[in-house]
């Protein structure tokens, strides 16, 4: 069967019923191929299972739905978006024992292929505390080599698709609209970098409004990408929590960053750690836990024009002071020296500084 053909009826799939991974599978136990599917719709044959489901029979054999695939991949085609299969050897390799794996994924970027990805996520209402440490793990990851899989949503995805952009990494943004569907519609720049950068995905047809009854569906498929899920600061009950749902659902681990006892964002954090998940206070954390060795840290040779408080302020970033007033109190120092040093810091190109005011190292050094 050609791209063409193959990509039409494997949109056709998609469209006919939910819980679509169950309609699939007994197709195809019935028919024996999707090509052979394809034709018994053609014929008007419909399959016993279907016997006492009037309404998914007269879909399976409607014309009218054969035309809207191939409407669906006429307008893909004409909006320069691409389309990924289970036929396409760039099909996610982790998909096909995936419950509900996509029939199709729509997108725009390149995708991952075998890259290894790591999925961060979190809450929209997040705290500086949250941004900064979303932008400073998926930066060091990035910068290791991680790709970074995220929802694009405000907060802490948003944070984690920047980290992984300015850390000049790779990045997969999955949406719970169609992939040319920019939500939220501030993210639109943050958008336009991932699609040139990195992948930009969802399993609905272009044009596709997001939908609250899309977004726990589109987080098995963050989960689904990745060997493993960070979370990084998040309620007792949010999309992350889903997320995680579906990650231990797949067997992958789950990574979560601890926070303050009384803070409501943290809260669903120290209960995933004290559930069993593994507690990260650095990037570092993740990477030995993947087997990928360990930072080097840059204090252990600084370029010859740092003075002695440039480097004790890079070696306070680099140690999780990431706010000036806190490396002010960790070293010592006045407001105003620690503020100067920062900026000359920034300047050397050594340091970067996200929306939240929270400062990063802006490249790591690595050993095996």
């Amino acid at each position: 069967m050609n791209s063409f053909v193959s990509s039409v009826v494997w949109i056709w799939f998609s469209l006919l019923g939910r819980p679509n991974v169950e309609i699939r599978l007994a197709l195809l136990d019935t028919f024996g191929s999707i090509e052979e599917v394809w034709t018994g719709a053609q014929a008007g044959t419909i399959p016993d299972f279907m016997v006492n489901k009037p309404n998914l029979a007269a879909r399976f054999v409607d014309p009218r739905l054969r035309e809207n695939a191939l409407a669906i991949y006429e307008k893909v085609i004409s909006m320069k978006m691409r389309i990924c299969t289970p036929d396409s050897p760039d099909y996610p390799s982790c998909f096909p024992e995936l419950y509900g794996m996509p029939c199709v994924l729509y997108y725009y970027g390149t995708m991952p292929s075998d890259r290894r990805l790591l999925s961060i996520v979190g809450s929209r209402q997040c705290t500086s505390y949250g941004l900064g440490n979303a932008e400073w793990f998926a930066g060091s990851l990035a910068d290791r080599g991680i790709g970074i899989v995220s929802g694009m949503a405000r907060g802490i995805d948003g944070m984690a698709h920047k980290g992984a952009l300015h850390a000049g990494g790779y990045t997969v943004a999955v949406l719970a609209g169609g992939a040319d569907v920019v939500y939220p519609k501030e993210h639109q720049y943050l958008y336009e970098q991932i699609c040139a950068r990195g992948c930009v995905i969802s399993e609905h047809p272009p044009g596709t409004p997001p939908d609250k009854r899309y977004f726990p569906a589109r987080n098995r498929i963050i989960s689904g990408l990745s060997e493993g899920t960070l979370v990084v600061e998040a309620l007792k009950e949010s999309g992350a929590m889903i997320t995680v749902s579906r990650a231990i659902e797949q067997n992958k681990t789950v990574y979560a960053i601890p926070g303050g006892v009384r803070v409501p964002t943290s809260m669903g954090c120290n209960d995933l750690i004290r559930q069993g998940a593994i507690c990260v206070t650095c990037p570092e954390d993740i990477l030995e836990d993947m087997g990928l060795g360990k930072m080097i840290s840059k204090s252990q040779h600084f370029p010859d024009d740092l003075s002695q408080t440039e480097q004790n302020i890079f070696s306070s970033i680099e140690a999780g002071a990431v706010f000036p007033d806190t490396i002010s109190v960790r070293l010592g120092l006045p407001f105003g020296t620690v503020y100067a040093g920062l900026m000359l810091l920034e300047m050397k190109k050594l340091v970067g500084k996200n929306p939240s005011g929270a400062y990063y190292v802006k490249k790591f050094h690595f050993t095996e």
